[in-house]
């Protein structure tokens, strides 16, 4: 079986990374050190999703081949294999009639190239690797006589570890149960006890996935504000998607086309209506053809309820199936369908088996070869569903990557006209150009992202995500000012942006930090004049802070606080000279924008205050707000220390001036 599944997906050993395995591995920070190990562990936001054992797996094989993409795959086609052995050895001890077919048939199957080739699965192939060794050893468990303690705890145990892997495995006492009715085995009150631990860890575990796909993956939005009957239209459809791609393996997508369901026509209910029917009538016939086909649908259908929309997982905004949903659930229906076969006659049923593993090994190769990287696998997505805007979308950005930008513009067109842009941007091209910009800055190309946004704003002037994208490139760069003005821009167009808000706070935090560092050398001078300016001796604050001033200066801060020891003096103009300076190196200084504005007042400048007053207020709003919008997001993850003191900042920003903008805001 390792040799048939080596066979079948040959093509990823030469594979690379695609999508999200930067989040998982590539750029995952937490891979670097013993306290990311410690953070994967204990932290359940630290990662993208709490599959501590997995991210584990990555940081051991890291300081193994470092980032090589081999080591991954070989892994994974590895556990794949072992997976497909165990499901053998499981079948074997339950009596199934055909169960090397159906390890076999696992082994080499084409739906599951999709968890097998891409690195991120590892989710799948771990868990379920863990969830039938698991199965392996309760199966032993209850069905030897006499029972092994050992053998439960080590079920117990290995259970635990295949939901620190994926949560999908939770069903497994529920399987247990099946599999013990479908033996004949009494359900009695001691059985029930010892799968009680299981049931608890599986059902506790499942419902903090759920969180946390909710509130730290990001699994809501208008995508997954379904209705119930929806729910159940969309659940009948899958429940019999799957069964179309094990037994009629075509094609292989690896973004399937996104349903429309409408609950108000009869005729999307057929499909559940026909789910239960089957389920009923295996169940009614069981006395003539046994408990195992029923048997075998409940275990599929049980297996799969995690990803039959009841519950939002984050791939639903573009597809409620994908290949990598159904890796345990369609064991069932393989192994089923492998004891069906066995009734033929044994040259008929071994010529079968030999014929359908065979054919299905070059399906899989041809799959899997797909897989290679992120331009042929979106280029095979986009050929077996042309309607995804998901597949055009990474499409352009791996053509970005490789610097093919008209190429990446066309793609990027494609999917714009398959999703127009939002609310924030109604003209698609100007969001084309915007992307293309965004895509080639994330790859660190910022010079060449510029003039892609000053495309996209002459198309559309009040575009928020451009002035964003534009204004976090101009920052890189050392242009703080003009992008402090892009981003309040953003916020008058759209107020509460969450992308200008978090830009705006980081903006503020760099300038800070760059004045904190600027004014180093004249420490001493800044500090001691600091002194004698509170003693009430301008005179020589104004010496001491001339000094730092000749020492350092870029410190905005010196030039501030020179600035207010010239304006105490009475000395209008040069203050307003000094202010200017301050302003020049954080035109986020607050303090210091009030300061120019009195200045500006006492140097017979009154169109000038009113200027500065307006810049004053408008900032201050804008960096009050953005700290509350950020409190909310952080309170939706929990984090209450980092809301508190976004809270605190933003109601001491209110305080300070607040009484201020309402006495400008007042003014004729």
């Amino acid at each position: 079986m390792v040799l048939l599944a080596a066979a079948a997906y040959a093509p990823v050993f030469r594979a690379g990374f695609i999508w999200d395995d930067d989040f998982y591995l590539t750029k995952n920070p937490n891979l670097e050190t013993a306290s990311g190990l410690a953070r994967i562990w204990t932290e359940p936001s630290a990662s993208p999703q709490y599959y501590p054992l997995v991210f584990s797996s990555f940081w051991m094989e890291k300081r193994l081949w470092g980032l090589h993409p081999f080591g991954y795959h070989a892994v994974n086609v590895l556990l794949h294999a072992a997976s497909a052995v165990l499901l053998w050895l499981v079948l074997s001890r339950l009596g199934l009639p055909g169960a090397l077919l159906a390890g076999a048939l696992f082994a080499v199957h084409p739906l599951f190239v999709e968890s097998v080739a891409w690195v991120t699965e590892r989710k799948n192939v771990l868990s379920g690797f863990l969830c039938l060794l698991s199965l392996l050893f309760l199966a032993r468990f209850f069905l030897d006589r006499p029972p092994r303690l050992r053998s439960y705890l080590a079920g117990l145990f290995f259970f635990l570890l295949s939901l620190l892997a994926k949560t999908v495995t939770a069903s497994l006492p529920a399987v247990i149960l099946l599999i013990l009715w479908w033996k004949g085995e009494r359900i009695t009150r001691r059985t029930l006890l010892l799968l009680a631990p299981l049931f608890v860890l599986g059902i506790g575990l499942g419902l903090f996935t759920a969180h946390t796909e909710y509130f730290h993956v990001g699994a809501r939005g208008p995508e997954s504000a379904a209705s119930l009957p929806a729910r159940m239209v969309t659940a009948g459809r899958i429940l019999w998607f799957y069964p179309g791609r094990i037994f009629f393996p075509s094609s292989f997508c690896f973004n399937y086309p996104r349903w429309t369901v409408d609950p108000a026509s009869p005729v999307e209910w057929l499909p559940l209506f026909l789910a239960g029917l089957l389920g009923a009538l295996l169940f009614l016939q069981r006395p003539r053809i046994g408990r195992g086909p029923v048997t075998a649908v409940l275990i599929y259908a049980g297996s799969l309820f995690p990803a039959l929309g009841f519950v939002d997982v984050f791939p639903f905004r573009y597809s409620f199936v994908a290949d990598h949903f159904c890796y345990l659930p369609a064991a069932a229906l393989l192994a089923g369908f492998a004891a069906l076969l066995s009734r033929l006659p044994r040259r008929a049923f071994t010529a079968s088996g030999l014929i359908l593993t065979a054919g299905l090994i070059p399906l899989s190769f041809r799959h899997a070869a797909d897989f290679y990287d992120r331009e042929t696998l979106y280029t095979a997505t986009v050929r077996e569903n042309p309607g995804s805007w998901l597949a055009w979308r990474e499409l352009a950005s791996a053509l970005a990557e490789k610097g093919r930008y008209e190429e990446a513009l066309r793609a990027l067109r494609a999917a714009l006209a398959l999703k127009p842009g939002d609310r924030d941007n109604p003209i698609p091209e100007a969001a084309a150009q915007n992307d293309l910009g965004f895509l080639l800055a994330r790859m660190g190309r910022g010079e060449a992202a510029l003039p892609f946004f000053d495309r996209a704003l002459a198309l559309s002037p009040r575009f928020p995500r451009a002035l964003v994208n534009k204004a976090a490139v101009l920052s890189e760069r050392g242009d703080e000012t003009r992008a402090l003005g892009l981003l309040l821009s953003a916020l008058s167009i759209r107020p509460r942006y969450p992308a200008a808000c978090a830009n705006l706070l980081a903006l503020e935090a760099k300038l800070t930090e760059r004045d904190r560092e600027a004014l180093a050398p004249a420490a001493a001078p800044y500090s001691h004049g600091l002194d004698l300016a509170r003693a009430g001796d301008l005179a020589a604050a104004e010496e001491a802070l001339s000094r730092a001033v000749s020492l350092a200066p870029r410190a905005g801060a010196v030039r501030h606080a020179l600035g207010l020891v010239l304006l105490h003096s009475g000395r209008f103009t040069e203050a307003a000279v000094e202010l200017k300076q301050a302003l020049a190196a954080n035109p986020l200084n607050l303090a210091a924008l009030s300061a120019l504005a009195r200045a500006s007042l006492g140097a017979g400048d009154p169109a000038g205050a009113g200027a500065e007053l307006a810049a004053l207020c408008r900032a201050v709003a804008a960096l009050s707000e953005s700290r509350r919008v950020l409190a909310a997001a952080f309170d939706e993850r929990g984090e209450k220390e980092r809301v508190a003191e976004l809270l605190k900042d933003a109601g001491d920003l209110d305080n300070e001036y607040g009484e201020e903008c309402r006495e400008f805001h007042m003014k004729p």
